[in-house]
C-alpha cells in the first residue's frame, strides 16, 4: 500500500488510495504513529468513484470532520497524480460537498456558508447576537464573535499574542454555553488588508494553521467591517488568502509533498 505524506501550512496527513476490505480505523492508528507509524494529524483516503470523497481518520481511529489543510492535500495529491484533469471540480467530505479550483499552483477552496444562529452554534444563551461578552471567571470576561462554518468557530481578538487571554484558551473551548464546545482563534489585526492568527481546535490542541479558522476570522471581521474582503491571514507556517464573498469565504492556499512509500504491515 502506498502512503504519500503531505503537509499544509505544517498540519501534516498520510494520504492512501481507497481499497475495498481495508479496516482504515486500524490503519489509521498504526499509519499515525508518530514513533511506529509514518505519524501525521490525520489519514486521508482518497476515493475517485462513483464521486470525489475523502474519509479523515485521526490517530485514535475516529473517523474526523471538515478539515481545510485536508482539503488542500487532497486537491493537490489528485491533480499531481492525473486522478483529475478538471481545474474545477468537487468533493464530499463528511456528507458535504465542497468545490476546488485550481488557479495557477494554488488551491481555492470555497467554504460552505456561514451560520450565526444559536441552533448551529450549539449555544445554550437565548442571546441571538454575534458578539457575546463571555465570562471566563469571577474576574474575567471577553468579547467573542461565534459562527458555524463546518464545526463552530469562535473568534478572539487580541493586540498580541502575549495576552493572558491566550493561556486561558481551555476556559473559552469548555465554556457551559458552548454545548459542543468550540474552536477558537485569536485574531491580530495588522491593517485591513492583513491579519494573523493563533488557532486552537475543540480539544485544546494548538494548530500550526488552520484555513478552515483564516475563512471564518474573515467572514467574523468582515461582518464587523474591520477589513477589507480580500485579506491575507498569516499562520505561524506561512500565510494564506482569503476573499468573502456574499457570506462565503474563498480561501486560496496550497500544500507541500513531503514524501512517499510503500507501508507494509509487520505480522
Amino acid at each position: 500500500m502506498k502512503i504519500i505524506k503531505m503537509q499544509a501550512y505544517g498540519n501534516d496527513f498520510c494520504l492512501t488510495s481507497f481499497e475495498n476490505n481495508v479496516d482504515y480505523k486500524e490503519l489509521a492508528k498504526k499509519v499515525l504513529d508518530r514513533r511506529l507509524g509514518v505519524g501525521g494529524l490525520g489519514l486521508i483516503v482518497v476515493k475517485i468513484e462513483p464521486n470525489l470523497e475523502m474519509f479523515i481518520y485521526d490517530s485514535l481511529g475516529n473517523k474526523a470532520m471538515m478539515d481545510s489543510n485536508a482539503l488542500l492535500c487532497f486537491s493537490k495529491y489528485i491533480y499531481e497524480n492525473n486522478l483529475i484533469r478538471k481545474k474545477a471540480f468537487n468533493v464530499i467530505m463528511a456528507n458535504t460537498k465542497y468545490s476546488v479550483e485550481i488557479e495557477d499552483d494554488s488551491y481555492i477552496l470555497t467554504m460552505g456558508e456561514a451560520n450565526y444562529n444559536n441552533s448551529m452554534l450549539h449555544i445554550s444563551d437565548p442571546i441571538n447576537s454575534f458578539g457575546r461578552v463571555l465570562r471566563l471567571n469571577s474576574n474575567d470576561s471577553i468579547t467573542t464573535y461565534s459562527l458555524y462554518l463546518g464545526d463552530v468557530h469562535t473568534i478572539v481578538l487580541v493586540d498580541d499574542f502575549n495576552s493572558k487571554i491566550i493561556d486561558n484558551v481551555d476556559l473559552i473551548i469548555n465554556n457551559s454555553i458552548f454545548k459542543n464546545k468550540t474552536n477558537v482563534h485569536f485574531v491580530k489585526i495588522i491593517d485591513k488588508g492583513n491579519i494573523e492568527i493563533k488557532s486552537f481546535d475543540k480539544f485544546s490542541n494548538y494548530l500550526l494553521s488552520s484555513a478552515l479558522g483564516a475563512g471564518a476570522s474573515a467572514l467574523a471581521l468582515n461582518k464587523l467591517k474591520l477589513t477589507f474582503k480580500n485579506i491575507n491571514v498569516k499562520f505561524e507556517l506561512g500565510s494564506v488568502s482569503v476573499e468573502i464573498k456574499k457570506d462565503k469565504a474563498l480561501v486560496k492556499g496550497n500544500s507541500v509533498k513531503v514524501f512517499e512509500c510503500e507501508y507494509k504491515e509487520e505480522i
